[in-house]
């Protein structure tokens, strides 16, 4: 359609993959036809979506994965910094988690569905979403494998320590 959303499913061999979907695996592909307005409003569902509804997605679609790695912030400008810790984080397991942190946040200028339709557009990143809640409390719910913050965070507060070591998880650093 005229800028709309294109849904379907698809299973076999996908390009841009690097191997083969197992038999019966089926991966939701969003395709956005290029305009250059903002996107239609059934794409930001994440607005009333729950945190519960959220994690139980993700769980859906990780299904077969060994590690979840999660990372979240602003992405107010995606950088090659940016780019660098998503690949690095990609690299920590096998289904990559990015939450983006919902406008109101005073060093946010870009609007928070342009800020996700930029990360959604990277390959390593398998499910991103809205984060309106704070991601320590979203990490308790889907207990990750992995949590993953830029290295100019190590020396500060990092409340994502606690959620992961309460399930036993990890937090890593990693240079962006």
């Amino acid at each position: 359609g005229s800028g709309g959303e294109v849904m379907r499913q698809a299973s076999g061999e996908l390009p841009g993959t690097t191997g083969a979907l197992s038999k019966g695996s089926h991966y939701k592909i969003i395709l956005h036809c290029g305009t250059d307005h903002p996107l239609p409003a059934n794409r930001q569902m994440e607005r009333k979506d729950s945190i519960v509804d959220t994690v139980a997605a993700i769980l859906d679609k990780a299904r077969g994965a060994r590690k979840i790695v999660f990372v979240s912030g602003n992405f107010n400008v995606l950088h090659p910094g940016h780019l660098r810790l998503l690949n690095f984080a990609n690299d920590c397991g096998d289904f990559l988690v990015v939450g983006v942190f919902a406008d109101g946040n005073g060093k946010i200028h870009v609007p928070e569905h342009l800020r996700l339709e930029a990360v959604q557009s990277l390959s390593v990143v398998k499910y991103a979403f809205i984060l309106r809640t704070p991601p320590e409390k979203f990490i308790a719910m889907l207990k990750p494998a992995i949590v993953v913050k830029g290295k100019d965070r190590e020396a500060g507060i990092n409340p994502e320590r606690e959620a992961v070591e309460r399930y036993g998880g990890k937090l890593f650093f990693g240079s962006g």
